[in-house]
C-alpha cells in the first residue's frame, strides 16, 4: 500500500503545480500514445518467438520550458504495469525563421510504482528521460523517447545486480 500512498502524494503535488501554472501564458496540454519497438519486434525474452506490445500511454501539461507528466506504462505479455508522475524541462528548439520551431527536447526524472499482479509485486521505481519530439503542425507530432528506469522489482523479487533497463518509445503526441 505504501507505494500508492507515494502515487497519490505524487499526484496531489502535480495538480497543485499545474493549478498555479495557470496565470502563465505559454501553457498546453499533451497526450501521447507509445510502443517499445524492441519489444514489439523481438518480445521480452530471449526465447521469445513473437514480438509483444509494451504500451506507452501519457498525459501532460506544459508552462513554458517545464512539463509535468502523468503516465501509464503496461506490458500485459509480462504482467506489467507501472504508473507514475515526471517533470521535464523543455528546450523549444526556435528561430526567427521558423525553420526549427516544430522541434522540442525534453529531459527529466519520474518515479512511480511497478505493479505485477501476477507475481504480486508493488514496488517503486526511478526512471530518467530523454526525448525528441517534431511537430507535423500546430496539434500533431512524433515522439521518440529514451528512458532508463531503476526496477526495485528486479532487485526485490530476482535479487538482480544490475536493475537499471533502457527502454525506447516511439509513438504520436497530441497538444493543445
Amino acid at each position: 500500500m505504501k507505494p500508492f500512498k507515494s502515487i497519490f502524494i505524487f499526484c496531489l503535488l502535480f495538480l497543485f503545480l499545474n493549478r498555479t501554472s495557470f496565470a502563465q501564458k505559454e501553457k498546453d496540454f499533451r497526450v501521447s500514445l507509445g510502443y517499445d519497438p524492441k519489444m514489439k519486434l523481438l518480445g521480452p525474452y530471449e526465447t521469445s518467438e513473437e514480438g509483444e506490445w509494451n504500451l506507452l500511454f501519457r498525459f501532460a501539461h506544459r508552462r513554458k520550458h517545464m512539463e509535468y507528466t502523468l503516465f501509464l506504462e503496461t506490458f500485459d505479455a509480462i504482467s506489467y504495469g507501472a504508473l507514475g508522475v515526471g517533470v521535464n524541462y523543455l528546450f523549444l528548439i526556435k528561430d526567427s525563421q521558423n525553420r526549427f520551431n516544430r522541434w522540442e527536447f525534453a529531459i527529466g526524472p519520474g518515479f512511480g510504482v511497478i505493479v505485477r499482479k501476477e507475481l504480486d509485486v508493488k514496488e517503486n521505481f526511478f526512471e530518467l528521460n530523454g526525448e525528441f519530439r517534431y511537430f507535423f503542425n500546430k496539434n500533431l507530432g512524433l515522439t521518440f523517447l529514451g528512458n532508463l528506469k531503476y526496477r526495485t522489482d528486479l532487485v526485490v523479487r530476482y535479487d538482480e545486480e544490475d536493475p537499471w533497463r533502457l527502454s525506447s518509445f516511439i509513438g504520436l503526441t497530441y497538444r493543445w
